[in-house]
């Protein structure tokens, strides 16, 4: 199929599923999890970004909508120089600003199908459930995905500096989704990546003391990290902390080992990239459908390689997966990450077979040896 062809398919598959996705009052209310972006938005520099309490009573005093009780897990999450980046959202009114938000996300979207480097995700893209359900419940991994790619696409230039100052914004903005990310540093031997991150890292820690203090990281500890009520849907996350907490230890520890080995099989950072997102997602503290909106970047690496892989690659960037296994019953959530362990199994011991036959086939056939007729030695 041409790209048009693949084009017109990715869009009319993306707007049928996004709009049965937004057939629910969550989004038709407009109050999605953008009302903590807005909260924030307007309490950027404040001492109190991180009291649930003030979050709600900002909602309300922006909307005169008062929201429930229960709804004490409602928090900025975020470091506080999120907050300042999105401090023009809060001064337009909160329906302007919600509508303002989706089309940035929508154009994030759209940036990120023109920068991506592989093409071959255009299709699952207008299928990605998680794609579709941040975009309805007023998430940012738009954002993230557009981020990542254009990363990717600065390494394929060679701008490798660069490519680690924009991996720094994902990266201070949820860094549980990269915490496995010096581990392709150090394996790919990536120095300017590295100084870019750290570089991008330390600037944006500047920003955030600088606007709200050096008290910051103690009302963020006291107000998000030692928070119970943050993790309210536990048993829905797609990653491991879904599973029983005396598992966890093993399977974090073997999804590193998994990533660590697949890591020394290859010298390609699209494919490092790929097996550190799946990886993160897998051991992240706090995961959910939508954060795997970022699979949409880290798995068509993969889709070249081998019928096999190429087969199981495609399945985990379908939204059958999400549509069996997020349901809210315990312990259906379970299968995505199980799925997801697999799959690193799958790709480590492919790319493991790949390196092996490159390796023979680089030294050849053996040299048969000659006669010497010459009748000289």
């Amino acid at each position: 199929m041409s790209r048009v062809g693949i084009g017109i398919l990715s869009i009319l598959s993306f707007s049928t599923v996004l709009y049965f996705s937004l057939q629910n009052s969550y989004f038709r209310t407009g109050y999605t999890d953008f009302k903590v972006f807005y909260a924030g938005a307007r309490l950027a520099g404040s001492p109190q970004l991180y009291d649930s309490q003030k979050i709600r009573e900002t909602f309300y005093e922006a909307t005169g909508s008062r929201l429930p009780d229960w709804a004490n897990h409602i928090a900025f999450t975020r470091m506080p120089w999120v907050a300042a980046a999105l401090w023009p959202l809060g001064k337009l009114s909160y329906a302007a600003a919600f509508w303002t938000w989706q089309v940035i996300l929508t154009l994030s979207f759209v940036a990120f199908l023109a920068v991506c480097p592989h093409k071959q995700v255009w299709p699952f893209a207008g299928l990605s459930l998680p794609l579709i359900h941040s975009w309805a419940v007023g998430q940012d991994s738009a954002l993230l995905l557009l981020l990542v790619a254009l990363a990717l696409r600065c390494c394929s230039s060679g701008w490798h500096f660069t490519a680690g100052l924009l991996l720094s914004l994902g990266a201070c903005n949820k860094p549980h989704l990269f915490v496995l990310l010096p581990l392709m540093l150090w394996s790919l031997r990536l120095p300017s990546i590295f100084k870019g991150l750290v570089l991008g890292g330390a600037v944006l820690t500047g920003i955030s003391f600088w606007i709200m203090g050096a008290t910051w990281p103690l009302s963020y500890y006291r107000g998000v990290l030692t928070n119970p009520a943050i993790d309210t849907w536990k048993g829905s996350m797609t990653s491991f902390a879904s599973a029983p907490a005396g598992l966890i230890p093993w399977l974090t520890v073997l999804t590193i080992g998994l990533v660590w080995w697949a890591l020394r099989q290859t010298t390609v950072i699209d494919q490092g990239l790929g097996l550190v997102v799946v990886g993160s997602l897998l051991i992240a503290p706090h995961s959910y459908i939508y954060d795997h909106t970022l699979l949409l970047v880290a798995l068509p690496p993969f889709l070249t390689l081998g019928p096999t892989l190429r087969f199981f690659t495609a399945f985990m960037l379908l939204p059958v997966i999400y549509l069996v296994f997020t349901a809210r019953a315990s312990p259906l959530p379970a299968g995505v990450p199980l799925l997801l362990l697999a799959w690193l199994a799958v790709a480590a011991w492919h790319l493991h077979a790949l390196r092996i036959r490159s390796q023979h086939d680089s030294l050849g056939p053996p040299e048969i040896a000659r006669p010497n007729l010459s009748g000289s030695f």
